[in-house]
């Protein structure tokens, strides 16, 4: 059945099929406020002399794919490779196009953690702050002792499943129970006190750090997160159309995951990072050397960059990207196969916007796609 046939909403719009065509009208399911194009876009990228017809790439069943199977496979909604600022493959399925504004999912806290490097170099933002100085209201809570810092690397110790029902409504994305009172995310933060561990250990991957991460940006700038991102981000890189943030019924930012982004602008955001035009150099360093390595493998990540090699000794989350300095990457993930891939050692762009049936099982796909697809273009076709 085609997405267009498949309406999805509050109730399914996470679950396939019916996410092939939520993930695509976010703003018909939840509630969402604009991030602001450029007002004058930057350049269209011209088609290349490279093309992707030598991919191939060998499954787990020891079948070989080409690049349009390994699209299909991955249930990629779009995707666009870029290689030294020239086109190099676009791609759309389920209803898609270069208009769509498909939701980034986690992809969504590399930005924040872009702006966040930004209003540290304004100095409005100190990463070795504790929260509880720009959100007094947590002083009571899991986040009295949490820095910004370890927001931005997700060593909070604060151990909570971001599937949890409680979160998932306070920020409307997903259906009250019958009788259940309605809520927002100022709510939930009240009383939020899940277990926790010592602050700046091991990698733990949790959400509402990032969201924590955006009230705090909120608070300190005086302006929302969607303004923060069209000022600092959309518009500097050109953005050909307005991009969309999830908020909840009081207008709290979903900073975790709430941003929908067309793939083109997308690609746009990566090539403004293979230069040092966008952020600060001080803060694109930091983002790719500034890691522990040691902190990353002992978390859950290490497994999805693993096609990479030894995660143990190149990988670290730094600043809301999963990066390797040794190889001049960094990458935006998000569940259901988001990905934003920067390659600044080989100058190679890949955005990718999906909408796979399982949460996490094929995000390690998309890196080995992606490696197939540098072995591609760094050799010549």
């Amino acid at each position: 059945m085609a997405a267009e046939e498949v309406k999805a909403d509050l109730s399914n719009w996470r679950t396939h099929p019916y996410s092939e065509w939520g993930f695509a009208n976010v703003d018909k399911i939840l509630l969402t406020e604009t991030i602001k194009k450029a007002s004058q876009p930057s350049q269209t990228f011209e088609q290349g002399s490279k093309t992707l017809d030598s991919f191939s790439l060998k499954t787990r069943d020891g079948r070989t794919l080409d690049i349009t199977g390994f699209l299909v496979e991955s249930h990629t909604d779009g995707f666009l490779v870029l290689h030294n600022g020239e086109l190099v493959h676009r791609f759309y399925a389920h209803g898609n196009n270069e208009k769509t504004k498909h939701i980034m999912m986690s992809m969504t806290k590399s930005v924040v953690g872009l702006v966040t490097g930004v209003l540290v170099d304004q100095g409005l933002v100190d990463p070795e702050a504790k929260i509880p100085i720009y959100l007094p209201e947590l002083a009571k809570t899991s986040y009295k002792e949490v820095t910004i810092r370890h927001l931005l690397d997700m060593r909070s110790g604060i151990q909570y499943d971001d599937s949890s029902h409680e979160y998932r409504v306070a920020f409307g994305v997903s259906p009250l129970n019958e009788g259940e009172k309605a809520t927002n995310f100022n709510d939930f933060l009240k009383t939020f006190n899940p277990p926790t561990i010592p602050p700046g250990g091991a990698f733990a991957y949790n959400s509402v750090n990032t969201d924590v991460l955006g009230l705090t940006l909120e608070r300190v700038s005086g302006k929302k997160l969607v303004d923060l991102i069209s000022e600092h981000i959309w518009k500097p890189i050109g953005a050909e159309s307005d991009a969309l943030m999830a908020v909840d019924s009081a207008g709290n930012p979903r900073g975790a995951g709430g941003m929908c982004a067309t793939v083109l602008d997308l690609g746009r955001l990566g090539q403004a990072l293979l230069s040092d035009s966008l952020v600060s150099k001080t803060w694109l360093d930091d983002i790719l050397h500034g890691g522990d390595t040691g902190a990353f493998a002992a978390g859950s990540f290490a497994p999805l960059v693993s096609p990479f090699g030894d995660a143990k000794s190149t990988f670290a989350y730094r600043n809301c990207w999963t990066v390797s300095g040794k190889l001049g990457i960094m990458i935006g993930l998000g569940i259901h196969g988001q990905t934003l891939v920067v390659d600044r050692k080989n100058g190679i762009v890949l955005a990718k916007t999906s909408s796979q049936p399982d949460p996490v099982m094929m995000l390690a796909s998309a890196v080995a796609g992606y490696l197939e697809i540098k072995r591609v273009l760094t050799e010549s076709n």
